[in-house]
């Protein structure tokens, strides 16, 4: 006996036949059809779809055969798919020195013919072959091994249907998910408006308390604050439904962002006596996606002036580049965060504070959620003042 040698692309081949997942799967009408079918027109007692693994030959369909699969060395099979283009046919195996004394030719089942059609893939990859065994010398005329390559041809397409089956049940999955983070999405969008909302409500409620009816110079630069916060507002809204439309199908395009705009962004947005900031950075501008970038740095500074709980607020803005991932730090000078709660404060829903009502649980899980969808971390720490130092990383 012979052993069957291994084809030039063999790893290509068993990487297209795992693609497919047909091992070890249940037995399929369409294929049994095939071999019911093929086994009559060649007048054989046996007919298989067998694919070649790397140690066996595994029968998706088998007429007229009980064992689910048989050795790799001995197989016939294993011996047709070197030859992709054509079919192997042994009319008297008996006589051929590869398989006389093969086991399968002197016991069960008793190959005595074969003709095997290899079943060749868009990608000229042979995973198997259709095959008609016999257990007595035959031949077969050029009608059947072109109705036998027929059958052949029809089996490779039902694999490509399996792949677009595959296909198409990942994009329902990806689907169901995309639908649930839309639903998220609605309580995400209703959490970040809150706070230039409230920017603009309380300004506003700066002019009705003026006793001036006239419009002073400290009322423009008030309305000039009311149109930047609105038009931030909507800048936001329709960036942040770009992203939750675009963030499972490719990232938004990063632009440089300078640092002189983030930081005057956040003085005009801040800008209350009782809250002073302070910024460092070792660059001039950060390549990023600007709708993460500055959604992040709002939420954390919101949350910094929040959760301080003091007469002064003392805020440190730092960006810092270096083996080019960007590292952003916010500190406060509040009490900080417990040890124990800097993991579970990142959890959807989670709230420290059950008595805060003005707190949904849902900021820092859409941040660590916008973070990591960039390819960064983030994480709590204590600052330098004692209080709070948020920190997240953005690959440049």
């Amino acid at each position: 006996m012979i052993e069957p040698s291994v084809p030039e692309q063999e790893e290509e081949r068993l990487n297209e036949l795992d693609a497919l997942q047909i091992l070890d799967t249940l037995p399929e009408k369409d294929y049994d059809n095939l071999t019911k079918i093929a086994s009559t027109i060649c007048g054989t007692k046996i007919s298989l779809v067998s694919l070649v693994d790397s140690k066996r030959q595994w029968f998706k369909s088998k007429h007229g055969l009980e064992v689910p699969e048989t050795p790799r060395e001995l197989a016939f099979c294993a011996h047709a798919i070197n030859t992709p283009n054509e079919p192997l046919i042994i009319n008297d195996a008996r006589e051929d020195d590869r398989f006389h004394d093969n086991p399968l030719v002197t016991g069960y089942p008793n190959v005595i013919f074969y003709a095997g059609m290899p079943l060749v893939t868009d990608n000229s990859q042979a995973l198997g072959t259709l095959c008609v065994i016999d257990s007595e010398p035959k031949e077969l005329s050029e009608d059947q091994l072109e109705a036998l390559n027929a059958l052949a041809k029809q089996i490779v397409n039902l694999f490509e249907l399996r792949k677009k089956r595959m296909e198409l049940e990942r994009s329902i999955r990806s689907l169901e998910i995309n639908n649930l983070e839309l639903q998220r999405f609605a309580g995400m969008v209703a959490h970040d408006i809150k706070q230039p909302v409230s920017i603009i409500n309380g300004l506003i409620e700066f002019l009705k308390e003026s006793d001036d009816n006239g419009w002073s110079e400290e009322s423009k630069v008030v309305l000039e604050k009311i149109e930047n916060s609105s038009d931030k507002l909507i800048y936001y809204i329709e960036g942040l439904l770009k992203y939750t439309k675009e963030v499972h199908l490719e990232n938004l395009k990063k632009e440089y962002i300078p640092v002189s705009e983030i930081k005057g962004y956040v003085n005009d947005l801040f800008s209350v006596e009782h809250v002073s900031f302070s910024f460092t950075s070792n660059v001039e501008s950060v390549n990023a996606n600007r709708i993460v970038a500055e959604r992040v740095i709002l939420n954390l500074v919101t949350n910094a002036i929040k959760y301080v709980g003091k007469k002064q607020i003392e805020i440190d803005l730092d960006i810092n580049e270096k083996d080019n991932v960007y590292t952003i730090s916010i500190s406060d000078n509040g009490p900080g965060i417990d040890e124990s709660d800097r993991e579970r404060i990142f959890e959807l829903f989670n709230v420290l504070d059950p008595t805060n009502k003005d707190s949904t649980g849902m900021g820092l899980a859409v941040v660590k959620k916008l973070v990591i969808g960039e390819g960064g971390d983030i994480w709590v720490d204590t600052a330098d003042k004692g209080g709070a130092k948020f920190s997240f990383t953005l690959p440049k």
